[in-house]
């Protein structure tokens, strides 16, 4: 069965490998990668599934397929290769280069089913599964942020959000925004960012925070599970926020809506002592 599907750069981009066989273009970065990558995994499917005959049994390979085939068996009936598009996935490694029109086409054709992450300045960037500690302070955040904004605003867990540069598309923790927008809401349209750290903490406090910084996030505030602070950051101006405080106890608000306090041991409600 195929395996995987690894995005690697210049000079040889796109690299798909599966259980028995490794393919490589030499396709380089640019605009329409997304449909040169479906393109070109159409074409391994095809070339595997032709070193298959209908008992399951591995025949004489295809050119493509015989680079690197090692030769095995199966059982009767079985096949090693499921013809479609779902069964790639992309390794948990940076791309340079993607675009997100690109990007969303690969996540329709069912491309990145299987990998979980983001797209930071045209970098394909893996997420890290969550721990108990941090599903649980997104968790609580969540019952707060619906008791308090529930009637005015959308809340959104692992919500993508539109940046105006066409090569990013992350996806906070926590995204509060205006009600009724139908696409992946953007600047103008969140109230807050919500990002909950902690292996992810260097990450988010630099290169995520410049980020929302200068694509004009209003509001941002970094969650740090271990020491049990919230850093608010506002005003966004350049690549940095003008207000960045730190608190460790007492209500916190945001500047959306300033009558609407959150009581900040809420936040870490159920957390186990460090």
């Amino acid at each position: 069965m195929i395996r995987s599907a690894l995005l690697t750069g210049a000079p040889c981009c796109f690299r798909f490998k599966s259980s028995s066989t490794s393919y490589t273009s030499g396709l380089r970065p640019g605009p329409n990668n997304g449909q040169a990558a479906i393109a070109i995994l159409r074409n391994v499917l095809r070339e595997e599934q032709s070193s298959v005959n209908h008992e399951g049994m591995e025949k004489t390979p295809s050119p493509v397929a015989s680079s690197c085939a090692q030769g095995r068996v199966l059982p009767k009936g079985r096949s090693p290769v499921m013809i479609t598009l779902k069964d790639f996935h992309l390794e948990p490694v940076k791309y340079a280069g993607l675009t997100v029109d690109a990007y969303h086409e690969l996540i329709e054709t069912g491309f990145l089913d299987h990998a979980r992450g983001e797209l930071i300045d045209g970098f394909f960037i893996p997420m890290r599964p969550q721990s108990p500690r941090h599903s649980k302070v997104v968790k609580n955040l969540i019952r707060l942020l619906a008791s308090n904004f529930l009637d005015v605003a959308e809340i959104g867990p692992a919500t993508p959000i539109s940046l105006s540069d066409g090569k990013s598309e992350p996806e906070p923790d926590i995204t509060l925004s205006k009600q009724g927008v139908y696409d992946h809401p953007g600047p103008r349209d969140i109230f807050v960012v919500v990002e909950v750290s902690n292996s992810s903490l260097d990450f988010d406090s630099t290169t995520k925070l410049t980020k929302y910084a200068t694509s004009g996030i209003p509001e941002y505030w970094r969650i740090d599970v271990n020491k049990r602070t919230v850093r608010i950051l506002r005003n966004p101006q350049g690549n940095r926020f003008m207000y960045d405080e730190v608190f460790f106890e007492g209500r916190i608000t945001l500047a959306a809506f300033p009558k609407k306090e959150i009581e900040f041991g809420d936040i870490f409600l159920g957390l186990p002592a460090s």
